[in-house]
């Protein structure tokens, strides 16, 4: 948690140092999703995405922790999380701002963070799929056969 909350703020810190004096964003996440959306950097962009990144910071503090903010603003802070990621990478590969190569470090270790908060299959989801396509590969395994060997002999 205190190790989020530090990457954060050094992230925020990092971006300032590209907003080149830009006005902050009225709406931060409609301006990351814009970019995320066109992928055009536009000079509102690299503000909001700190904003966001304050902002998250900010909604994960106030609860102590990821699993504890509460059920009415999950699906907000963890849509945060992803638009933010999303932009970074996106920043990444095309290369603007040229990020410096230490500031770079910086940004992917919060995009990182953000991605293992929010990206992730349970295990039981894992296990649950596997019997299900086990199962269902057992049953109808005939028709399987028939429907590929068909398709692959009509092909040749």
């Amino acid at each position: 948690m205190q190790t989020f909350l530090a990457v954060a703020q050094q992230t925020s810190t990092t971006l300032a140092k590209y907003t080149q004096g830009a006005a902050p964003s009225v709406n931060p996440r409609a301006d990351v999703e814009a970019y995320v959306h066109t992928k055009q950097l536009t000079p509102a962009t690299v503000p909001a995405l700190q904003q966001l990144t304050d902002l998250i910071g900010r909604q994960v503090s106030e609860s102590g922790s990821m699993a504890n903010v509460p059920q009415g603003i999950v699906d907000n802070v963890c849509n945060n999380m992803y638009v933010a990621s999303e932009a970074i990478r996106l920043m990444g590969k095309a290369k603007q701002p040229a990020f410096s190569e230490e500031d770079a470090k910086v940004i992917n270790n919060f995009k990182a963070q953000t991605d293992h908060a929010t990206k992730f299959i349970p295990t039981w989801v894992k296990v649950a799929v596997a019997i299900a396509l086990g199962l269902g590969t057992m049953v109808g395994w005939k028709r399987i056969v028939v429907t590929v060997g068909e398709k692959i002999g009509k092909q040749i």
